[in-house]
Order: structure tokens, then sequence, then C-alpha cells
């Protein structure tokens, strides 16, 4: 046997006396267990097991620590359901917890792609505003065409390449601010 069994012994037979007087621990055990079950079945919870056995183990750690805490005689029950009630909300809260996480996460990327979409049709609406030579110099100069062999066609330095991309990106940047 473990310490947490012999302390949960010792507190069932302080339960027993209350609950039922006429049973051994180890059925004030199986009782406390079917109440617990109930009580979390009844709030809908997902592992009413786990949570019926948390709520047992917490009240032996705690009942059979040495920091002298004992059962209250007048009310044993009502100290073990307050561990379950804890132990509920502590349950529905890292639920609650892990649902919204993904949903903020997923708000936020629905945003971010809003925001990616609206700024691609601005940025299609200005680049709409530029003469075709230069949208056309603009979009190869950033895409994924060789920076030498655009110069070639155009039949400029890489020098001149980058002052008129430079002056492009300037009446660009103009007719954004216009709209």
């Amino acid at each position: 046997r473990d310490m947490v069994s012999d302390a949960l012994r010792a507190q069932l037979r302080v339960l027993a006396e209350h609950l039922c007087p006429n049973e051994s621990p180890e059925a004030a055990y199986e009782l406390l267990t079917s109440m617990l079950l109930r009580y979390f079945e009844w709030r809908l919870h997902e592992a009413p097991e786990d949570l019926a056995q948390e709520t047992l183990a917490r009240a032996c750690l705690k009942l059979g620590g040495d920091d002298g805490v004992t059962l209250n005689a007048d009310n044993p029950t009502g100290y073990f359901w307050g561990i379950a009630r804890n132990v509920a909300h502590e349950h529905r809260r890292r639920a609650l917890t892990r649902r919204t996480e993904p949903l903020e996460t997923d708000v936020r990327a629905a945003s971010t792609g809003i925001e990616e979409v609206e700024s691609r049709l601005a940025l299609d609406q200005t680049l709409a505003r530029l003469s075709p030579g230069d949208r056309d110099i603009l979009l190869r100069y950033y895409g994924d065409d060789d920076r030498e062999r655009l110069c070639a066609e155009l039949g400029i330095s890489e020098a001149t390449l980058r002052v008129r991309v430079f002056r492009i990106r300037g009446r660009l940047q103009t007719a954004a601010s216009v709209k």
C-alpha cells in the first residue's frame, strides 16, 4: 500500500461515519466515487472518472499531509464537495482556454488574410495607375527575373535600372497616396 491509499482509508473512515455508518471504508470509497461520478456527469464534464479520481487524490494529499489540516467533523462531505467544485471549475477553465486559443488564432489569421487581400487589391489598383512599361519593369525587377537579363533587354546598366526603379517607386507611392 502507498501513503495515498492509507490516507484515503483514514479519511474514508471519517466520511463513512457520516455518510454510511454501517459501511466499510471500501464501501464508503465506492459510494463517494459514484456520487462524484454523478456530480461530474451532471455537470457534463468529458472525463468524469478522471475528475472523481483527481478530487479524491487532492483530498487525500491535503488531509494526509504534514500541514496539520484535519477534516471538519461537522461537515466532512462539504469539504470533499468543495474540492470537487474546484476541480470542476479548473477543468472547465482549462477546456475554455484550449477552445479559445485556437479560435483567437483563427480570427487573427482570418483578419490577416483579409488584410492581405485588401492590401493586394490596393497594390493592384495602384500598379494599374502606372504606365505599362513602368509596371513591367517594376514587377520584373522585384519578381523572379534575372536583373542582368532585364538590363540587357532594356539596353541599360544596372545602376541606371536601379535609378529607374527608384523613380517608378516614387510615382507608385504618389499614386498610392492619391487613391
